[in-house]
């Protein structure tokens, strides 16, 4: 049988023949030099020194954050679109430098790295229990447009924080209600309890117990979380700070459940139960006298 030999190790002595040199010839390509392998992990360094443009994600390494990157060089100069969906910001390498050149571009790195590095402080209890309110609409927000875009990993992410600050939020609620900087207004038609008190407003599940009160059939136009005029947003570690130092919501409030709670709470048990159903009632399929348990693919949640 012919067999050629002109493998990519440059070579074309069989290994059987009297060359003393053959065996070393073949197991050459199979070492890799030291500087070979040097070249390789610095391919992807080269690679990024060779374009003329920065990823948003290399701007945050150099100590731009979103707002310095909006007041000094605005929209990106190129959008392209991502493999999977959606597009990621491209700015040119030349505008970069000359922003980290000018010396207002300087001052505001250093004022963001003196907040960054400020030891969280306390603050006005109303202020922050706004401030927390806030951050966790966000980040129901966010999770809700992860789930829709089915990346599950990053709306678990966001679903987890958003409940950590609601529970913080509540402490304030029933710590503000005990020092009477705060009154339950009435209750809305989906259940939660609206705390008016200082030209703040805020919506909880917190009922006060032995405590009546009055219900609004319709009160969707009150639905607005709301604080004084000027008042401005404070910073969210202090805030989570202030919060933090608190007790527990004490035993003398009681949670109520919203409409849209049980709801939701309704629908997940039923999925549940349908799920339940169908892992009890198997497909049978015959492969090689084997039994498979429940076959999922026409099953979509």
């Amino acid at each position: 049988m012919f067999m050629d030999y002109n493998t990519a190790g440059g070579t074309s002595t069989p290994p059987n023949s009297n060359n003393p040199r053959a065996g070393e010839e073949l197991a050459a390509p199979l070492q890799r030099p030291e500087t070979e392998a040097a070249n390789l992990r610095t391919q992807p360094e080269d690679h990024m020194a060779d374009r003329d443009d920065f990823l948003k994600s290399e701007l945050f390494a150099r100590g731009w954050t979103p707002s310095i990157i909006r007041d000094f060089l605005g929209q990106p100069d190129e959008t392209p679109h991502r493999r999977g969906g959606g597009h990621y910001c491209l700015y040119r390498k030349h505008r970069v430098y000359d922003a980290e050149a000018r010396p207002d571009w300087r001052e505001a790195v250093e004022r963001r790295k003196k907040r960054e590095t400020a030891p969280p402080k306390s603050i006005d209890l109303l202020l922050a229990i706004f401030a927390v309110n806030r951050s966790a609409k966000r980040h129901r927000d966010s999770a809700q447009t992860y789930y829709q875009k089915r990346k599950h990993g990053f709306a678990k992410k966001e679903r987890m924080i958003k409940t950590e600050l609601y529970a913080l939020k509540d402490r304030g609620i029933a710590a503000a209600y005990a020092a009477g900087r705060i009154e339950a207004s009435f209750r809305c038609a989906d259940g939660l309890i609206e705390y008016r008190g200082e030209g703040y407003c805020f919506h909880s599940a917190l009922h006060p117990q032995n405590v009546q009160i009055p219900e609004v059939g319709n009160a969707e136009s009150f639905r607005v979380e709301a604080k004084p005029r000027g008042a401005k947003e404070p910073k969210l570690k202090d805030a989570v700070f202030t919060l933090k130092a608190l007790p527990e919501v004490p035993e003398n409030f009681m949670r109520l459940q919203p409409q849209w709670h049980k709801q939701e709470t309704e629908n997940r048990e039923r999925k549940q139960r349908e799920w339940a159903q169908r892992r009890r009632d198997p497909e049978i399929c015959a492969m090689g006298g084997q039994v498979l348990d429940w076959c999922v693919s026409d099953f979509d949640e």
